[in-house]
């Protein structure tokens, strides 16, 4: 009898717990991205009104620093979880100093934004 108790009070408070989770991490994606959206606007603001310039493995200079790193002079594939791009070497870096906000703490979309998004593409011919 107790043990039927202790589980349905389990089962009732697991998806309150849950939610609280997801919340508590889309709150911090939230301030990760508000975070490097400040030190965008002061790059821009200290930089004659420029955007930090973007990052990407083809077509870009290798001398040019990015928002996100400097490219490095010879990419290498490494182990899965490891990267040759350093966060440290990024024009952000000077402002954020903090290499957590660079992540998203959880990905999970919802079948409201799933619908959203699919809503906004236009159909093809």
């Amino acid at each position: 009898m107790v043990i039927t108790i202790i589980g349905i009070l389990a089962a009732m408070l697991l998806p309150v717990l849950s939610r609280a989770k997801d919340t508590a991490a889309r709150t911090t994606d939230i301030n990760n991205l508000k975070e490097m959206m400040v030190a965008t606007q002061l790059y821009a603001t200290d930089n004659q009104d420029t955007m930090p310039w973007p990052n990407w493995v083809s077509g870009d200079e290798p001398a040019r620093h990015g928002w996100l790193y400097t490219q490095p002079d010879n990419v290498v594939v490494l182990a899965p979880g490891q990267s040759a791009f350093k966060v440290e070497t990024g024009l952000l870096w000077a402002t954020l100093h903090n290499p957590k906000l660079y992540f998203v703490q959880k990905i999970t979309p919802t079948a409201h934004c799933l619908h959203n998004a699919s809503s906004n593409v236009p159909a093809t011919p």
